[in-house]
């Protein structure tokens, strides 16, 4: 990645950004509510940059886990998961724009 441009790596760099917003958007729409805690705290906790290409994003209610993956009383209630998957390939398809 150190041979790529600057521009190459703002680009890059905002395709990753956007992806993280499409991970939490949709998250948020398919994250159970009970009481909102956990759809209200699905963020992204980094933002990629030219010099930074790395983004990150949680659902920062500490029960999540459990939701996602479900206990031995619990069936899963994926979110994150389908969330990352679906913006994995948006992802994926504009970081082939990006390095044209």
């Amino acid at each position: 990645m150190a041979g790529l441009s600057r521009r190459v790596r703002g680009n890059i760099a905002g395709v990753l950004n956007g992806g993280a917003e499409s991970c939490i958007s949709l998250a948020q729409q398919l994250a159970p509510v009970d009481t909102g805690f956990m759809k209200e705290n699905i963020a992204q906790t980094e933002e990629a940059t030219a010099d930074n290409l790395k983004v990150t994003m949680e659902s920062q209610a500490d029960y999540s886990v459990f939701i996602e993956y479900g206990t031995v009383n619990m069936e899963a209630q994926p979110f994150m998961t389908p969330a990352f998957e679906s913006a994995r390939k948006q992802v994926n398809n504009g970081l082939l724009r990006a390095l044209k």
